[in-house]
């Protein structure tokens, strides 16, 4: 109700009631600046109830008024729409900035993938990665619950299977993609390629 009460006296500003004009009708569109459409709506309804001879004028000030607003809305969505392209422009190029720090740190990367068990081997939940580095393959492990990391030395046997060097466990590059993890009891977890 105070909205309508205040549109009501910048109206009766507008259509020239009160002495303080130019003040007024510079509240006015602040106002709608703010409010745009609802602002717009109630000082129409109030211009209409208004009597005379000034009603006709004002309306044609209202009218005018509402090509402003359409502006600041127009004005508003190239704003907010500047600000989405920017947004989306940081995160591409944080994207890439990872990407590139990614490249450093795990040089001629053989792939990455997604770790995720709710079981028995959530502790194991990570990012993993295979790469070659100073012609040597390691498996890096990014675990979820402390972001620490594990580096093992692998020795390449064949493109889709690398032994851990001094271990019996062995992953396997999978036809899908994924990675699935094998030891001397057999298979036990398959990541998904990320």
């Amino acid at each position: 109700m105070l909205k309508k009460t205040k549109y009501f006296l910048l109206s009766i500003v507008l259509v020239g009631c009160v002495d303080n004009y130019k003040n007024g009708v510079e509240f006015l569109e602040s106002g709608l600046r703010e409010h745009s459409e609802e602002a717009l709506f109630i000082a129409k309804d109030e211009f209409i109830k208004v009597k005379g001879s000034q009603s006709d004028k004002a309306l044609d000030k209202i009218n005018y008024i509402d090509s402003i607003v359409i502006s600041w809305d127009e004005l508003a969505k190239i704003k907010e729409q500047r600000r989405l392209d920017s947004l989306k422009i940081i995160k591409e190029l944080k994207v890439e900035k990872e990407r590139k720090a990614e490249l450093l740190k795990y040089p001629n990367l053989i792939g990455k993938w997604r770790c995720y068990s709710s079981g028995a081997y959530s502790v194991l939940n990570s990012i993993i990665r295979i790469y070659k580095k100073d012609g040597h393959y390691f498996q890096s492990m990014v675990f979820d619950k402390d972001g620490t990391e594990s580096i093992l030395k692998l020795r390449k046997v064949s493109s889709k299977r690398f032994n851990n060097v001094g271990k019996s466990d062995y992953n396997i590059i999978n036809k899908d993609g994924d990675l699935e993890f094998w030891d001397k009891q057999g298979y036990f977890m398959t990541c998904k390629r990320k």
